[in-house]
């Protein structure tokens, strides 16, 4: 019994990427050269990246007129698979900062050779100060600067499928499978509430996954080499599918991983 259980902790775990692509559905929301998705009116510039794990949505918000706009984050809200989460919940936070001091003090007392008298000994204190930040309700953007809210993730599970290989070996062709706005697992808005001068506005942009891969780490990961005017400055491994438009989850064939099992269809089979 002894050898069955270290025979199985000598077993190797394997490490995995699950690659998502993510599209707008609004046809007004572009593409830029290396700023992400890009959505545009009269007051605002709205960027859009999505590479991180687990997809963490990075906003810039560009003020590009002539006067100051206001965020209404009590009125903005991300909205993910239906579920409404909100841009300002009413809360405040305290950050507690210790600091240590040194200072030299007269202690009277016995000398090292018993005599009576006063000695120098260096003491500490330790302090403590607390600033309790209150969250905002509004953003104040001045002209022609910006703003980046970072707050909400796309989504922390890898998914899995009947007809995608969860764990590829090496060098397999990799298999994509791909969705439109209806069939998505995912599907979320980011709908910001804004003030500009006497104006109240809102922009709702919608995303969803289109594309869905898995990748071996071996295979998500290629080394690389960068030449600057005929010499290799800078080597090493990096990731070749890096985009603002995709994000990446990865997992294991150890245990305790955790999926997100909504695109599977379950058939329940009872015996006679």
């Amino acid at each position: 019994m002894l050898s069955v259980v270290l025979l199985g902790s000598c077993e190797t775990i394997h490490y995995y990427y699950q690659l998502n692509e993510v599209q707008p559905s609004n046809p007004k929301i572009v593409t830029t050269e290396d700023s992400g998705y890009k959505y545009s009116n009269r007051e605002v510039d709205i960027n859009y990246s999505f590479w991180s794990a687990d997809g963490y949505v990075y906003i810039k918000i560009y003020n590009k007129s002539r006067s100051n706009i206001y965020i209404n984050l009590d009125k903005s809200f991300f909205v993910l698979n239906g579920y409404v989460n909100d841009y300002y919940k009413n809360e405040s936070y305290e950050n507690t900062k210790k600091s240590t001091s040194l200072y030299s003090k007269s202690i009277t007392g016995l000398t090292y050779d018993n005599y009576l008298g006063n000695n120098r000994a260096t003491v500490s204190k330790t302090s403590e100060n607390s600033v309790t930040t209150v969250e905002k309700k509004k953003l104040t953007i001045p002209k022609k600067s910006y703003r980046v809210l970072k707050k909400f993730y796309v989504e922390d599970l890898p998914f899995k499928r009947c007809d995608i290989t969860l764990y590829p070996k090496r060098n397999e062709k990799t298999v994509t499978s791909e969705y439109d706005i209806k069939n998505s697992p995912v599907v979320f808005r980011n709908i910001l509430n804004y003030t500009s001068g006497d104006k109240i506005k809102t922009i709702d942009n919608k995303f969803y996954i289109s594309k869905i891969t898995n990748y071996r780490k071996e295979d998500f990961y290629k080394p690389y080499k960068i030449d600057y005017c005929g010499n290799i400055d800078l080597s090493g491994d990096g990731i070749p599918f890096f985009s603002p438009y995709k994000f990446y989850n990865k997992y294991s064939d150890g245990v305790g991983n955790k999926f997100n099992w909504s695109l599977i269809k379950f058939k329940t089979i009872w015996g006679e």
